[in-house]
């Protein structure tokens, strides 16, 4: 393949997904494709930066919970984004 079909298809894709997610009609499969399409790009997102990720965050529960292994208490999501 030539470097220029192989531009072609990335940008293709990135395309497609870019659109099924603007959609809103995306499916879960289509979603995890694009996640693992910018991890494997080395596109990644600190969730306290990002308020499009915080925000998900912050809305998680928090759960106060002891680790069924070593005993000690887990430390909530959102104490732990603050905390880096």
């Amino acid at each position: 393949m030539t470097e220029d079909l192989l531009a072609n298809i990335f940008d293709a894709l990135g395309e497609t997904l870019l659109t099924r997610l603007q959609s809103g009609e995306a499916t879960a499969a289509e979603l995890n494709v694009a996640r693992q399409w910018l991890r494997d790009n080395g596109i990644d997102s600190d969730g306290f930066h990002n308020s499009h990720v915080r925000s998900i965050a912050e809305a998680i529960p928090v759960f106060d919970e002891e680790d069924p292994v070593t005993g000690a208490t887990v430390l909530p999501i959102r104490a732990a984004a603050a905390s880096r």
